[in-house]
């Protein structure tokens, strides 16, 4: 898109009372409060599959309002104290969790290119090979969530071998009377 299209855009908008500028800064703004809310979800359920694996207590309530792992920096945290993630990403998600809170704490309008996010975005593990901003923050956290996927789809695997190895060990019986082949 040139910048005659961008003008071009602009005018029909504001023919609607709409301002290009503060759409796109707050579709930003949207798209970061978004990405990590996922991230965060993300984060809880793995933790809590890392738990439950590790044979460690926990409850619903561990991840309520003002509770132990209700933050996103307490499951940051603690994803990194169960080996969910590592350092990097570890890194990559405090920045992401502090540019977040830019968007949500914002007294001014921001937009991936606003100077107190980029301060943050050049921190980045993704930062140099990105062409934008917003890639740079987008990488980086498709960077935590395959870590993240990666512990569980190895609990998921876990727990389909065992389920497996009960189903064969409760169905033996009934297929040998059968005579079909026990597995």
């Amino acid at each position: 898109m040139s910048d005659l299209d961008d003008d071009k855009m602009a005018e029909a908008l504001k023919k609607y009372g709409i301002n290009l500028a503060d759409l796109v800064r707050d579709t930003n703004a949207d798209t970061m409060m978004r990405v990590m809310h996922q991230t965060g979800e993300m984060l809880e359920l793995a933790i809590k599959i890392s738990m439950v694996k590790s044979g460690q207590k926990f409850n619903e309530r561990m991840f309520q309002r003002g509770r132990d792992l209700a933050t996103l920096d307490s499951k940051i945290k603690k994803a990194k104290e169960l080996n969910l993630i590592d350092d990097v990403a570890c890194k990559d998600a405090h920045l992401l969790r502090r540019i977040r809170n830019k968007f949500a704490h914002r007294k001014e309008r921001l937009h991936f290119d606003s100077p107190s996010v980029v301060e943050l975005a050049r921190q980045l593990s993704t930062y140099e090979n990105a062409e934008f901003n917003q890639d740079a923050i987008l990488a980086a956290d498709l960077n935590i969530i395959e870590q993240i996927k990666k512990v569980a789809v190895r609990a998921r695997l876990m727990t389909i071998r065992s389920s497996r190895r009960i189903v064969a060990y409760n169905r033996a019986p009934a297929l040998c009377a059968l005579r079909l082949p026990c597995r």
